[in-house]
């Protein structure tokens, strides 16, 4: 069993057990895929309370998310921060996009923004022109990551 999913991708690439497995012709059962359910439809442009679309896109508070789900989140925080630290650093030697940079700062949790408009948006808009849902997208990633290290 092997833990995989998009919050944590390089955490994974560097695991031994893939490369141990493929030697060894071993079947592996990856897990974690959709991030307790993070990574799927559910979470895709939830805005604010009740869905309310004139409302920034908010985190969900505690209560509204299972325990698996509040699990995941010190990773997808994670995963926020490291993505942030990419973006100042492209940032660095140009001008910051003001805009964006108003965007992700206005909500109540940039690092829930930054999950929303940058991994779900972009597992949305594969998930739509390929008429799956965002789940499918998580394990099809899980799986050709697996099998193509």
């Amino acid at each position: 069993r092997i833990p995989m999913n998009l919050l944590q991708p390089n955490a994974y690439y560097n695991h031994d057990m893939i490369s141990a497995a493929r030697d060894t012709n071993t079947k592996l059962i990856i897990d974690d895929v959709l991030a307790g359910n993070l990574l799927s439809d559910q979470f895709y442009n939830k805005r604010g309370r009740n869905n309310n679309h004139n409302r920034p896109i908010q985190e969900p508070l505690k209560h509204e998310l299972s325990p698996s789900q509040r699990d995941y989140l010190p990773f997808l925080y994670q995963w926020a921060n490291q993505k942030m630290e990419q973006q100042k650093q492209q940032n660095r030697n140009r001008n910051i996009d003001r805009y964006r940079h108003a965007r992700l700062t206005a909500a109540s949790s940039p690092s829930w923004n930054m999950f929303q408009s940058d991994l779900l948006s972009i597992l949305g808009h594969i998930a739509l022109k390929y008429r799956v849902s965002i789940d499918t997208v998580a394990i099809r990633w899980a799986m050709q990551a697996v099998f193509q290290r």
